[in-house]
């Protein structure tokens, strides 16, 4: 089943935007195992939508520029627990600013919107209105 979200992620010196799709095909570096496990009982819907894996490619907008289709990337939701997540960040590259590679990250869940941290900057998940199921 296709899914669909918008991603917004919040970094220094660059704002990004993404419409993501579970069947785009974009190449990113991912580890070798991926563990997506079912959320727990009692998840609600809302949230539960966001197991899986959402791809998409990042625009960039700095210093009054903007760069559409820079940075391919990949998150996948791979365990929901309560209000806790667990989550790979995968990203492609961009010559000559921005290398492929992955990461593990954590997160929460607040208001139907996930949230994953780290020393870098912040993404933030959430499904639009318009495209739930």
């Amino acid at each position: 089943m296709k899914k669909i979200a918008k991603i917004g992620f919040l970094m220094i010196l660059l704002a990004f935007v993404v419409t993501a799709c579970a069947t785009s095909g974009i190449n990113t570096p991912l580890p070798q195992t991926l563990s997506i496990e079912q959320p727990t009982p009692g998840t609600p819907k809302e949230i539960a939508d966001y197991i899986g894996v959402w791809e998409g490619v990042w625009s960039s907008e700095s210093d009054g520029y903007y760069h559409e289709n820079v940075l391919p990337v990949t998150i996948v939701i791979e365990k929901i627990k309560s209000s806790r997540v667990i989550a790979i960040y995968s990203w492609g590259n961009w010559s000559p600013y921005i290398k492929e590679g992955w990461k593990r990250m954590t997160g929460e869940i607040k208001n139907n919107t996930i949230t994953l941290k780290d020393s870098f900057g912040a993404i933030t998940i959430e499904i639009a209105s318009d495209l739930k199921r």
